[in-house]
């Protein structure tokens, strides 16, 4: 069920964590990253019986299909997003999704399918280059997403010259997915914003960061 869990040290580091450490984990320790597995038992019974979510988060992050959306929820965000599956013999347009919640406090993120912009923050965490905190987190990953549909979105432009028709369709597709994830973001960081005036001084890390390129 759990994949990995980090607690971060706020400065782009932390500790990996397993099973018994979430349970003795407490806020003062650090924000606390946990990826899980959406498909095993596992997680499905911290997610309704250990995690204190609301049901209706646990519902969601569950939930067999989704769509990308950004949802308040309380003093936290629901986020769910998708990226290029970029998994050996996959086709990178059947895209993969990963489902966040994402408070001052933590960070609980699912898949079904291995996320490569989720695996390049944990390797960043583990040699001190990683998220600082969980708002922190939430804009590493949109970036990250966006980032990695770049060379996709290149190779088709080498592709036109080929199959000019069928290349222009694709990467019209691509070109409108990598816009609606930079929309996305600017919409993440409305919604952390709009947190931050209900609840004065939640993730002030947050205005520190420069726009994601």
């Amino acid at each position: 069920g759990l994949i990995f869990g980090h607690v971060m040290d706020g400065k782009g580091g932390g500790r990996e964590i397993g099973w018994d450490e979430v349970g003795a984990w407490r806020p003062a320790d650090g924000p606390m990253w946990l990826h899980l597995d959406r498909n095993a038992e596992e997680s499905e019974s911290w997610l309704t019986t250990a995690s204190g979510l609301d049901p209706i988060v646990v519902d969601a992050l569950l939930a067999e299909e989704t769509r990308p959306r950004a949802a308040n929820m309380g003093d936290g965000l629901l986020v769910i997003l998708r990226g290029v599956n970029l998994n050996p013999g996959a086709d990178p347009e059947d895209m993969v999704a990963v489902r966040l919640w994402v408070d001052e406090h933590r960070v609980i993120s699912m898949r079904a399918r291995k996320v490569m912009a989720v695996a390049d923050l944990h390797d960043a965490m583990q040699v001190g280059r990683g998220p600082k905190s969980s708002a922190d987190f939430l804009v590493q990953l949109a970036a990250r997403l966006v980032d990695r549909m770049a060379p996709v979105i290149e190779e088709l432009d080498d592709v036109d010259l080929l199959i000019p028709h069928q290349a222009n369709q694709r990467k019209y597709y691509w070109q409108q997915l990598y816009t609606q994830q930079m929309s996305k973001i600017a919409s993440l960081k409305r919604q952390i914003q709009q947190l931050d005036r209900d609840i004065p001084g939640l993730w002030n890390d947050f205005y520190s960061r420069d726009d994601p390129a």
